[in-house]
């Protein structure tokens, strides 16, 4: 336990250096920050960092580094592809992305669940799978509003019932966003959400031919 105390207190010290990082400067961090660790380099290194090396014990020293390391290889692998930027975000949020682009922004302090481990990779990866969900909409809808299971829906509310619907894991959803997967589209409904052919979606939805 307090190994990982401390392990998650240098992670903090990471995601806090820097407003903005790049996925490839974060991790790259993380890496120097275990090396330190295991050097025990507390001369080297100020703040946050410092008082956490301060604390952990000789005995501990490979442990906290291995977490580290094994962090940054876990965002490596779920993130590679998607080259987000690492930052803070606003209220609950763990990611964001803008619609038709391929810009990502992942909060780092916001994806854990639980004491263990730094990152929980089955929730990073479904929050990776959610925002690129977002880059395949074109934010454009031909409603307002829809009907879709006898509730009516704004339709920024159907572009996150699309990209709720992707995820394998809703486990760690707020109630608003549960409420947005028991909808669950099928892969053909989603590509009407991307096309922004709402009213398509909606006849389709509840049996309806559309006029022409």
């Amino acid at each position: 336990m307090a190994s990982h105390e401390h392990a998650r207190a240098i992670y903090e010290d990471a995601a806090e250096a820097s407003d903005r990082q790049s996925l490839d400067s974060f991790t790259a961090g993380l890496r120097r920050r275990a090396e330190e660790v295991r050097e025990g380099q507390r001369d080297a290194v100020r703040g946050k960092m410092a008082d956490a090396l301060s604390r952990v014990q000789p005995e501990e020293q490979e442990e906290v580094a291995d977490q580290l390391e094994e962090t940054a290889g876990t965002l490596d692998a779920v993130f590679r592809a998607s080259a987000p930027t690492m930052q803070k975000l606003d209220g609950d949020a763990a990611a964001e992305a803008l619609q038709a682009s391929r810009e990502m922004h992942v909060d780092p302090l916001k994806l854990a669940r639980g004491e263990h481990p730094l990152v929980d990779q089955v929730m990073a990866e479904n929050i990776r799978r959610h925002e690129q969900e977002h880059h395949q909409q074109s934010g454009q809808a031909d409603a307002e509003t829809v009907t879709l299971d006898r509730k009516q829906w704004l339709a920024e509310d159907v572009f996150e019932i699309a990209a709720v619907s992707v995820q394998e894991d809703i486990t760690f959803l707020s109630t608003r966003y549960r409420e947005y997967a028991a909808v669950a589209l099928n892969e053909r409904e989603r590509r009407l959400v991307r096309e922004g052919k709402f009213l398509q979606l909606e006849a389709e939805r509840n049996g309806q031919a559309l006029a022409a």
